[in-house]
This record gives structure tokens, C-alpha cells and sequence, in this order.
């Protein structure tokens, strides 16, 4: 059932705690923020439960603008915007933009590479990340390096 419009009745009371109400292709129903927060979390908030390491769902954590839309994996933290986007893969840490979309591997560490730059050696990447140009002291930068074709890391 898709929903096509959804509003908010105001004034809410706290006695009723009506949240809305949704019109959906075949009916309309009015549902309580209290029903719902029983059937799913029984009573407990989205903070008490992250804070008791519980996960979502699966094992998965996705934090972005469609970020987690349409994975199928398990066991996958994806923070950016669409990040494993359409991801199939299992166990996969994905870092930004678009990281993972389509991904169909198992057990990947994955960095867009929006969040990750390139320099062309060692000595540019020194050159670039500096406190002075505005790094953080007591940080580690990540950087991919073009004359070797690894990742590697300034450590301030």
C-alpha cells in the first residue's frame, strides 16, 4: 500500500497523542505515536536503544539522505548520502557519497572517493595536509596516493 498524503493534525492533544492521519490508496486511518512506539520498541526511545548496542535492523546502521536505500546486505554501516545505495554485499563499512552503491562484495572497508583525495606522492600530500592549511592536530588524514596506487596517512 503506498501512501500518498500525509498531515498533521494540530492542535495534539497529549491526552490522545493523535500524530495524523494517513491517507493511503485503499483507506484512511488515524493511528497514536503510543500504539506504534509499543508495537515496535516497547517504550523505549531510538536513544535507548542505540545506547544498549542494539542495531536497526540485520546489523544495519545507516546515516544519510537515503543512505541503506534498497541494501540487501547484512551487517552494513553506511554514512554519507546514498551511501550502499542498492548494496548486495555482507559485513561492508561504507564512507560517503554513493560508497557502495551496487556493491555486490563481501566484507569491504569502502570510501567514496569524495571522501577520500588523491595526491600524486607523498611529498604533495605532506605539502597539502598541514595544520597551517588547516588540519587538525592530533588527527589522522587518509589520502590515496597516485605514484603507488595505495591509500596512506598523514598523522599529525
Amino acid at each position: 500500500m503506498k501512501i500518498k498524503d500525509y498531515t498533521l493534525e494540530s492542535p495534539i492533544s497529549a491526552d490522545d497523542r493523535l500524530l495524523g492521519t494517513v491517507a493511503a490508496t485503499n483507506a484512511t486511518r488515524n493511528f497514536r505515536i503510543g500504539d506504534i512506539a509499543n508495537s515496535l520498541v516497547n517504550d523505549q526511545t531510538l536513544q535507548e536503544i542505540l545506547d544498549n548496542n542494539h542495531d536497526l535492523i540485520n546489523g544495519n546502521n545507516f546515516q544519510g539522505t537515503g543512505a541503506g536505500f534498497e541494501n540487501t546486505g547484512e551487517n552494513v554501516i553506511g554514512f554519507g548520502p546514498n551511501a550502499a545505495y542498492q548494496n548486495d554485499g555482507e559485513n561492508i563499512v561504507a564512507f560517503g557519497s554513493y560508497a557502495a552503491y551496487g556493491n555486490l562484495l563481501n566484507g569491504q572497508t569502502i570510501f567514496s572517493n569524495s571522501v577520500l583525495p588523491s595526491y600524486a606522492n607523498p611529498a604533495a600530500a605532506a605539502t597539502e595536509i598541514t595544520v597551517i592549511n588547516g588540519a587538525s592536530v592530533n588527527c589522522t588524514y587518509l589520502y590515496f596516493d597516485d605514484s603507488t596506487g595505495t591509500i596512506k596517512a598523514i598523522r599529525l
